[in-house]
């Protein structure tokens, strides 16, 4: 977890890694009657306090946790308009980059030196994400959405094309007559790699309110076979993270192994399961129309025979491997981002409200590749 960091109430050193092992918050130390007394009833965590601090431009009466988030908040936020969004167009060259590979169309020699390209750039990214940290403050909640049309016209184009592109390369794969085995696998894997992209792109999407957008983030999804994210990340996840009723957050010493192949059945059958019960509070049966898991199965069976027509069962066969690439990445980030971190259960029996160190949280340049997933808290 080298790297990582938790953002943590340094008021509370009890907050932190569950079991109590690893980084917790350091000892507040006495407390500052200044502070306390000019400290307005009601705040206790550091997102009101920063504002708060900010607001009266006053780091003396801060604390030490706060200062370096103050005086970065007066340089520079997180960007916006389209400069602010064009870092993160980048992830959108390399659809064009893709179908061109497809398509046969690069030298002979491109398939086989990718790798010698593409290693070296593990080490070289990870210089760059401590050479320029991109630790910022988030945007006011506040701004209007036009202030980040870019931002959100980049996710919408992603998603939106994506299931196309696993289209293309599926035909690709199976039919393309000019690409050797290498260049085939070689196109799977990146259709697979670009389906953590996808995930964070549809994350945004059903988390808004418009009716299109969470359509659209699940129709993103449904090219690798998760149409149920919505249902699986609003209802189950949000509600329950960090704690033991949460089968995403992984547990403190549980192996990627052992988390990633319980969470894939957990995520299915429980989605449909939270589904059932929300009908019933509405008194309406499982099989009502307005039930998401008839849209699941829509997708499921309308991916299983578009693959089947495009390149029968070898087809077939190449989307589930595209299928269970994708989930591997996509698990692998839901198990970094809550690993080992727990909330604390209250005498009322209740779990302690949700605040951002119950996330990890990494803050680089890294995130431009992401659409910023890294600053999960």
């Amino acid at each position: 977890m080298a790297g990582w960091r938790i953002h943590a109430d340094s008021s509370n050193p009890r907050r932190g890694v569950a079991g109590g092992g690893g980084r917790t918050a350091p000892p507040a130390g006495p407390p500052d009657p200044a502070r306390n007394a000019a400290r307005p009833a009601g705040t206790g965590n550091d997102r009101k306090d920063w504002q708060w601090c900010q607001a009266r431009n006053d780091e003396r009466v801060c604390g030490p946790t706060l200062r370096r988030t103050i005086a970065m908040s007066r340089s520079r936020t997180v960007g916006i308009g389209l400069r602010g969004a064009l870092p993160f167009s980048i992830t959108l060259l390399l659809v064009p980059l893709i179908v061109v590979m497809a398509l046969d169309e690069l030298p002979d020699f491109i398939p086989w030196v990718i790798p010698w390209v593409v290693l070296p750039l593990i080490p070289f990214i990870k210089i760059v994400e401590t050479l320029f940290r991109n630790d910022v403050p988030n945007l006011d909640r506040n701004t209007p959405e036009s202030r980040v049309f870019w931002h959100i016209a980049i996710i919408v184009s992603w998603s939106a094309c994506y299931p196309f592109l696993v289209v293309f390369i599926l035909w690709a794969v199976c039919n393309a007559p000019n690409l050797i085995l290498y260049e085939r696998i070689v196109l799977l894997v990146f259709c697979g790699m670009l389906g953590r992209l996808t995930t964070i792109a549809a994350h945004d999407l059903i988390h808004r309110r418009q009716l299109w957008a969470r359509r659209l983030g699940e129709f993103a999804m449904s090219a690798v076979a998760m149409p149920h994210i919505h249902t699986e990340h609003v209802y189950m996840h949000h509600p329950n993270v960090a704690t033991p009723r949460d089968g995403e957050s992984a547990r403190m010493g549980q192996s990627y192994y052992n988390y990633f192949f319980a969470v894939i059945p957990y995520a299915y059958t429980e989605a449909i399961r939270t589904q059932h019960r929300r009908l019933a509070r509405r008194g309406l049966p499982f099989w009502h129309r307005s039930n998401p898991v008839w849209r699941w199965i829509g997708f499921w069976f309308a991916w299983t025979a578009l693959a089947l027509v495009i390149g029968g069962w070898p087809g077939l066969a190449a989307w589930i491997f595209v299928v269970l690439f994708a989930a591997w990445g996509i698990r692998a980030v839901d198990y970094i981002q809550h690993y080992g971190l727990q909330r604390i259960l209250q005498p009322n029996g209740r779990f302690e409200k949700i605040q951002p160190h119950h996330s990890w949280n990494f803050s680089s340049s890294s995130n431009y590749l992401y659409f910023s997933i890294q600053r999960h808290s």
